[in-house]
């Protein structure tokens, strides 16, 4: 590793303390940041980054200047080095922006709308907030054809995430409200006039449906409710203004998000999660039966995390003890197999955590293997 590849390391291994606190606590274990660095021929970026190098105006001190000076504004703002990020003007006037992650320096790609049709403090806190991204990482295994509903728990976390960053790089909550309604509404200053304390007065609820579980991003309010209770902490005070001016904690502020979140746009995809995981785990609890293992059925609701009684297990029981014998042991892995097929589409990280439970708790009992089960009946 070259001296300029180690220093790259060190200053970005710095940003990531820096700002490790402001990540959402329930996604930092899904949470991976980027390993790889770009050497400086582009041979090991991605398509997406060496496609936006190639068609793309890097922003520099020679080409884009105002651009630069409000880059290293941002940078100054999160008190992290310029050579972290490198930043391309696309062409195209909606307001579009997005950070490659998977490497560093952090690549932020933004669009001639976004720089044309946003004031110098707007920008900042877009381009902010895409440096978050890059700092914070990506999701482990989350992509375009992966993306399950718990997937999306965790990317709205990790948009709040990018969100406060993004807060820290402008230092104006009045500024970053406003940035967020102006990019997704995609209005212009002359049709927004608002105060927010009475734009959040105002919608204090939202009409939420089954299609909120399967978007990566917060409800526009919600999103701006979060940053404006993080605006009042002693931590935000403290980064932003060298001094504590408030009691109210981070941690006060983590523990209501998440409440929030749970008892609205994630309650939906938390309890259809909760019932794909209850619906599979009768069929080994099933199995168990068959195997003439005792069970608590209670005691093993607790350690599995899930609410089946033994009624449910009984009729399960029932259900595969009907067929003929000969059919018994098929009938039973299908059952398996097909509601955990289920749970996977739905919550792949929280079936592999009931998995690995029952591999601890049990583990000559392979319910994934049919010639086991079929054994079973022999």
């Amino acid at each position: 590793m070259s001296n300029f590849e180690q220093e790259l390391r060190t200053n970005f291994d710095s940003a990531r303390k820096i700002f490790e606190p402001l990540i959402v606590p329930y996604i930092k274990e899904y949470v991976e940041p980027p390993q790889n660095i770009i050497d400086s021929d582009l041979k090991n970026q991605d398509n997406h980054a060496l496609e936006l190098a190639k068609n793309s105006l890097l922003v520099s001190k020679s080409s884009t200047p105002k651009i630069e000076n409000i880059l290293n504004d941002v940078c100054k703002n999160l008190n992290i080095n310029r050579s972290l990020i490198q930043a391309f003007i696309f062409p195209k006037m909606d307001i579009e922006a997005f950070a490659i992650i998977n490497t560093f320096p952090i690549t932020v790609g933004l669009s001639a709308g976004t720089v044309s049709r946003l004031s110098k403090q707007e920008l900042m806190f877009v381009i902010g907030h895409e440096i978050g991204h890059g700092i914070i990482g990506s999701i482990i295994n989350f992509n375009e054809n992966s993306k399950s509903i718990e997937d999306m728990i965790f990317a709205r976390g990790l948009e709040i995430s990018a969100d406060r960053i993004g807060l820290i790089a402008v230092r104006n909550i009045e500024v970053a409200a406003r940035t967020i309604l102006k990019v997704l509404s995609g209005l212009d200053d002359e049709y927004l006039d608002y105060d927010i304390a009475k734009l959040l007065e105002e919608n204090q609820s939202g009409i939420l449906d089954e299609n909120d579980q399967y978007s990566s991003h917060p409800p526009l309010l919600m999103r701006i409710s979060f940053l404006y209770h993080l605006s009042i902490t002693k931590e935000y005070l403290e980064l932003t203004k060298g001094k504590e001016t408030n009691s109210l904690t981070l941690e006060t502020v983590n523990k209501q998000l998440t409440q929030t979140l749970e008892s609205s746009v994630d309650k939906i995809a938390l309890d259809n999660i909760d019932k794909k995981i209850n619906d599979f785990i009768i069929w080994p609890f099933t199995l168990l039966l068959f195997n003439q293992i005792k069970i608590d059925v209670s005691d093993l609701s607790k350690k599995f995390e899930v609410e089946v009684v033994k009624e449910d297990i009984q009729k399960a029981f029932n259900f595969v003890n009907s067929y003929p014998d000969d059919e018994k042991a098929n009938i039973l892995f299908h059952k398996i197999k097909s509601s955990l097929l289920e749970s996977h589409q739905v919550a792949p990280r929280s079936l592999a955590k009931r998995i690995e439970t029952f591999k601890k708790l049990f583990p000559t009992v392979l319910f994934t293997n049919q010639r086991f089960i079929n054994g079973i009946f022999q």
